[in-house]
């Protein structure tokens, strides 16, 4: 998505990536776009597998996930 958008790829202060892909304005709409969909899917996913193990499995998976809850190993 950033080399789409003529952006450098930045690997470690002074270290850049190659471009893996042309410059388009098009496709960088495109990849943004499909990657918007797809941290709200997985942010979804997660939720709702978290809302199972609490309301249906009732095995403490979220006790175990927060900080300073008593089923915190």
């Amino acid at each position: 998505m950033l080399s789409a958008a003529r952006n450098p790829i930045v690997l470690f202060g002074a270290l850049h990536f190659f471009p893996i892909l042309p410059h388009s304005v098009m496709l960088y709409a495109f990849l943004r776009k499909t990657h918007t969909f797809l941290a709200y899917l997985l942010f979804l996913a997660h939720f709702g597998a978290i809302l199972f193990h609490t309301l249906i499995v009732r095995d403490g998976m979220l006790s175990r996930m927060l900080p300073g809850r008593a089923g915190a190993r």
